[in-house]
C-alpha cells in the first residue's frame, strides 16, 4: 500500500511539474523528426508552445502585394461591378498573429518571428488593398479580442481551422462590414440560428 501511495504522489507532483512546464512556455510533445522531410505527410510544421503547431504559412510577417496583383485585383473589381457584383476581401489573421504567445523562441524556424512586424504588415496590406477600390472586411481589430484572452478560444492548437467561437467573431466581422453597404435594407434576408 505504501508503494502504491508512493507512486501516486509521485504522478500528482510529476502533473503539476508539467502543468507548471507548460506555464512557462515549453514545447509539449518531443518530435525529434518533425523538420525531416523524409518522414513528414503533410507540409512543414513547427512547434510552438503548449501543444500549439504552426505551418510555415502561419508565421508569415510579408503581407505586401505586388503592383501587378494590385491592379489586377482593381480591374477585377471592375469587372465585376460592371456586372453587378461587388468584390469583398476579407484578409485572415495568420494563426501566429493570434496565438503569438505560443510562438517557440527556442525553435529556430520561429526564433525570428515579430508578431508587431506582422501586425503592421497586415495593416498595410488592409490599406494596399482599399486603394484598389475593393470591399475589405478588416480583422485588425480582433487582435485586442486576442491578446486579451486564450487564443485557444477562437483556435484549435494543432488545426488550420477555427472553432465556432472563432468563426462566430470573424462572421460578425463580415456581417456588420455588409450592413454597411447601401443597398444593404433592400437585400432578402434569412434567419439562423446558432
Amino acid at each position: 500500500m505504501k508503494l502504491y501511495k508512493f507512486l501516486l504522489i509521485l504522478a500528482v507532483l510529476f502533473a503539476l511539474g508539467a502543468t507548471n512546464a507548460f506555464a512557462a512556455g515549453k514545447v509539449a510533445y518531443n518530435c525529434p523528426d518533425l523538420h525531416d522531410d523524409k518522414k513528414r505527410t503533410i507540409e512543414q510544421l513547427n512547434q510552438g508552445y503548449g501543444g500549439w503547431f504552426f505551418r510555415n504559412n502561419d508565421l508569415k510577417m510579408d503581407f505586401s502585394i505586388s503592383p501587378e496583383a494590385a491592379s489586377y485585383i482593381s480591374r477585377l473589381n471592375v469587372e465585376l461591378a460592371d456586372q453587378g457584383t461587388d468584390l469583398v476581401i476579407m484578409p485572415l489573421l495568420s494563426r501566429a498573429m493570434m496565438a503569438g504567445k505560443m510562438v517557440n523562441r527556442d525553435d529556430p524556424w520561429q526564433e525570428n518571428y515579430d508578431p508587431e512586424l506582422a501586425k503592421s504588415s497586415y495593416v498595410d496590406f488592409i490599406q494596399q488593398l482599399k486603394k484598389t477600390g475593393v470591399g475589405i472586411v478588416d480583422l485588425s481589430t480582433l487582435y485586442e479580442i486576442y491578446d486579451a484572452s486564450n487564443p485557444y478560444d477562437y483556435n484549435f492548437m494543432r488545426d488550420i481551422h477555427w472553432k465556432p467561437e472563432g468563426a462566430k467573431i470573424v462572421a460578425e466581422a463580415a456581417a456588420k462590414y455588409l450592413e454597411t453597404l447601401e443597398y444593404y435594407p433592400s437585400l432578402p434576408k434569412a434567419q439562423t440560428s446558432s
